[in-house]
């Protein structure tokens, strides 16, 4: 093959590579975008969560105070707890989302309140933490939903958050270590919860 034609035939597996590799991040720029768009989406049409469980809770409404009934207020992994196994007699609703613990005060008075549990567990995961939203703002919410149960004589159970994988990071923010601001939650909780 003549010199001329190996040029060319490297120019065009060239040229071939460098279609792939812009379809490739192409590809991948639009992935994230369609991510963050998806989030923002959620954020905009329906950051409170409150049409989650209107029908669920439609049924179970109470004017006065259900001896036995637990709402489980949470994040997604409550989703995987054995209930009837671990709160054995028990009448178990969940209400578990994959919001942050500010939208748990957006849904309280319907998924919580309206359904006139006896008890309410607050579970919130690491993924409330990162460097905008500090311990001390997650610590608030909770507190603000234990005063609000309260309130309606419904009794708080609160639970410290389970702590992240070592390796688990928050996009963008490398150096930020959130299974610190875990624990940091989790002693202020403790705190709260027995007075100390």
């Amino acid at each position: 093959m003549s010199g001329k034609w190996r040029m060319v035939l490297l120019i065009s597996l060239f040229g071939n590579l460098t279609i792939v590799y812009v379809g490739y991040k192409a590809w991948e720029y639009r992935s994230h975008i369609n991510y963050w768009l998806d989030k923002y989406l959620y954020v905009v049409d329906e950051f409170s969560g409150r049409s989650t469980f209107e029908a669920a809770d439609s049924s179970l409404k109470s004017d006065t105070l259900v001896p036995g009934r637990i709402v489980f207020l949470g994040s997604q992994v409550i989703a995987d707890w054995p209930l009837p196994t671990i709160f054995p007699g028990y009448q178990h609703q969940p209400r578990v989302t994959g919001q942050r613990a500010a939208g748990f005060l957006l849904r309280f008075h319907p998924d919580v309140a309206e359904l006139g549990p006896q008890y309410v567990v607050v579970e919130v995961s690491s993924y409330n933490f990162s460097p905008q939203h500090s311990a001390q703002e997650v610590f608030d919410y909770v507190v603000t939903l234990a005063e609000m149960a309260r309130c309606r004589g419904i009794e708080p159970i609160l639970t410290t958050g389970i702590p992240p994988r070592d390796d688990y990071e928050v996009f963008e923010h490398e150096d930020y270590i959130v299974r610190d601001t875990a624990a940091m939650y989790s002693t202020r909780l403790t705190a709260f919860a027995t007075g100390t």
